[in-house]
């Protein structure tokens, strides 16, 4: 054990000027294959090829769901996610984000286009209860129309809600930049 640690700080210290004996700073696996190396001979000491930064940063979580509720590309945030009322375009017009991750990749949208309809529809009930309006027949008429209607106009943002989670927890990584 002793031997690996010594020869590992010998290493580092070579390659990172640190003196023997001293913690050197943690470097990162191209630090010590550019730099090590080209002092110890074996590779040319030029300079490394500049690493683009990603064209599209990292979003937070919170910056994705108000792009999901726009409309719009979860990683770029400019293009457009629908063609028509139901129609999806393919991939996102700015950055290429594949929006048809794989067949019944949309399957979870439905549960949160169910969840947020029996979520409203039992608040509803509750309060209409609570406030003595239970046994209205203008509740179950209001209620049965909210059931058919508020899911045809959510489609679109719980696709689209879905998608941005979807993105946010497995982000597709970005296509490589054209020369």
């Amino acid at each position: 054990m002793r031997c690996r640690a010594t020869l590992w700080h010998r290493l580092t210290a070579f390659a990172g000027g640190v003196k023997y004996g001293e913690r050197p700073q943690p470097r990162g696996v191209w630090f010590l294959a550019t730099v090590g190396l080209a002092k110890l001979g074996t590779a040319p000491m030029s300079s490394p090829s500049p690493v683009a930064p990603p064209r599209y940063p990292p979003a937070g979580f919170l910056l994705r769901i108000v792009r999901s509720l726009r409309l719009r590309c979860p990683r770029c945030g400019k293009g457009k996610l629908f063609t028509t009322w139901i129609r999806m375009h393919e991939r996102c017009s700015e950055c290429a984000l594949d929006f048809r991750r794989e067949p019944g990749f949309y399957l979870g949208s439905i549960y949160i286009n169910y969840g947020l309809t029996a979520m409203a529809i039992t608040v509803t009930y509750v309060i209409a209860m609570a406030t003595g309006h239970g046994q209205s027949r203008m509740l179950f008429w209001g209620s049965l129309a909210f059931c058919v209607l508020f899911p045809l106009w959510f489609f679109r943002y719980a696709r689209s809600l879905w998608l941005g989670m979807d993105q946010y927890l497995d982000p597709q990584a970005e296509p490589p930049q054209k020369s």
